[in-house]
Parts: structure tokens; sequence; C-alpha cells
């Protein structure tokens, strides 16, 4: 993301998921902030996607991945000459 071209932002606030054993989907709904300054009770209610257990359990080791390299980025960590 750059200053020039900012990606939209469109916080979760809670989502749902309901498994489809009769189509092995896994159904996957947001519900989500669509506006600068909305209240998390006006939040909008996503689409469904639908997500077959090798995508679901793909977008489970992406987001492990993501939130590992978060928690252990240098840029999170002070160094002694900070403090």
């Amino acid at each position: 993301m750059t200053q020039e071209n900012p990606v939209p932002l469109f916080p979760i606030v809670t989502f749902t998921t309901t498994p489809g054993p009769e189509n092995k989907l896994i159904l996957f709904s947001p519900v989500y902030l669509n506006a600068l300054g909305q209240h998390p009770e006006n939040a909008a209610t996503g689409p469904h996607y639908a997500f077959t257990i090798d995508q679901a359990m793909a977008l489970m080791l992406e987001l492990h991945r993501a939130i590992d390299q978060i928690e252990n980025s240098s840029y999170l960590k002070r160094s002694l000459q900070d403090l």
C-alpha cells in the first residue's frame, strides 16, 4: 500500500462461518465497517463466500504466517537505543 494509491480498508467487526457438508464447502460472511466513523452496531453484512476445504486450510496458513510476521517483526521491537 502506498500513499498515492491507498487500498480501501473495510475493518471486520465480526464474521460467521457455516459448514456445508453436503457440498464440502465452508461459507464465510464478514460483518464490516464501510464508512469512516461508522459504529460497529451499524456494520454492514457482507456476501457469503464459499471456500473449499483446501482453500480454507490455505487461508488459515496464510493468516498464521501473517500473524507470525507481525508478532516477530523487528519494527515492533524497541531497541535499547530507543529506551
